[in-house]
C-alpha cells in the first residue's frame, strides 16, 4: 500500500533532491513556489522482476514557468499494484535514498540513504545499519 498517497509521507522523511535553485531571471530572482507530483506509467518487467513507475516533479515557479523532471521511482516487487520500494533521484536522475515497506502496510520499514552509507530500519530491532551503495 505503498502508493503515491503515501508517497507524500515518504518525501517528508527521504526529501526532493531535484528541488531547482533560484535564479536571476531578468534582474529579479525566480525560484520554485510549490511542485506536485505525476505518476507515470507502469513499466512492467518480465518476473521475477518488479515492475516499475516513473514519478515526476512538476515545479512551478515564482514567475509562473513550470518544469518536469523524473524525481522518483516506485517498485512493485510482488505485483500487487502497490509500491514496495521507492527510489529518491538527484538533479542527475541518479538514486539517492531509497525507502522501502516489507509488509505492504504502508507504513516505510526502512530507509537507506547513500550519502550516509546508512539504513534506518523501523522495527523493534531498529538502529542504523551500515550498507554499500553498487552503481553500474
Amino acid at each position: 500500500m505503498f502508493k503515491i498517497c503515501t508517497l507524500a509521507c515518504a518525501i517528508l522523511v527521504i526529501g526532493c533532491a531535484t528541488t531547482p535553485e533560484p535564479q536571476m531571471v531578468e534582474s529579479k530572482v525566480v525560484s520554485p513556489a510549490f511542485y506536485t507530483l505525476k505518476e507515470g506509467a507502469v513499466i512492467p518487467n518480465k518476473a521475477p522482476l518488479p515492475s516499475q513507475t516513473k514519478i515526476f516533479v512538476n515545479w512551478t515557479y515564482s514567475d509562473g514557468g513550470k518544469s518536469s523532471q523524473e524525481g522518483f521511482r516506485g517498485w512493485d516487487i510482488d505485483r500487487d499494484g502497490n509500491f514496495d520500494m521507492l527510489e529518491a533521484l538527484d538533479a542527475e536522475g541518479k538514486p539517492y535514498m531509497w525507502a522501502y515497506d516489507f509488509d505492504g502496510n504502508g507504513v516505510i520499514d526502512a530507509v537507506a540513504d547513500s550519502s550516509t552509507k546508512k539504513a534506518k530500519i523501523n522495527s523493534a530491532q531498529g538502529g542504523d545499519l551500515p550498507f554499500e551503495v553498487a552503481h553500474h
